[in-house]
């Protein structure tokens, strides 16, 4: 009897330990469910963060690029016309110095002529003075 009821605990004893293993695998593998679907939900917060990060680093970028190529186009222009203007003022100066070194080229030009001419007339009416002078002192000589 003893024996009998020993075996019979033991047999309790296992039908007992294989249903709490059966609980605690069914229990194991609820948590491992849940704990892949919290895995599963935090990876996908982490990728859509890190995809929302990405977009807003892009829109930030190109509106950035559109900003710096438009304040350089706007240099651009600004030391265009500066430029320009500095270019047009040297043209205008370059011009007004030709025209008034054509002008002193011939005012140099007519002042050697008349010179030439004046001298001309000189000697003419120095000769004219001498053959007067000469016709005159052999006519009272004679």
């Amino acid at each position: 009897a003893i024996a009998l009821a020993a075996a019979g605990r033991g047999l309790r004893a296992r039908i007992l330990r294989r249903r709490l293993l059966a609980a605690v695998r069914i229990q194991a593998a609820g948590r491992a469910a849940a704990a892949r679907d919290r895995v599963y939900h935090l990876r996908r917060r982490l990728c859509a963060t890190r995809l929302q990060a990405a977009v807003r680093s892009h829109r930030h970028r190109s509106a950035f690029t559109a900003r710096r190529g438009a304040a350089l186009r706007l240099q651009s222009k600004a030391r265009m016309a500066s430029q320009r203007r500095a270019y047009l003022r040297d043209l205008a100066e370059k011009k007004e110095e030709a025209k008034l070194s054509t002008q002193l080229a011939k005012l140099q030009a007519r002042l050697q002529a008349e010179m030439e001419a004046r001298q001309n007339a000189e000697r003419a009416l120095e000769a004219g003075a001498a053959a007067d002078e000469g016709s005159g002192s052999g006519a009272a000589v004679a």
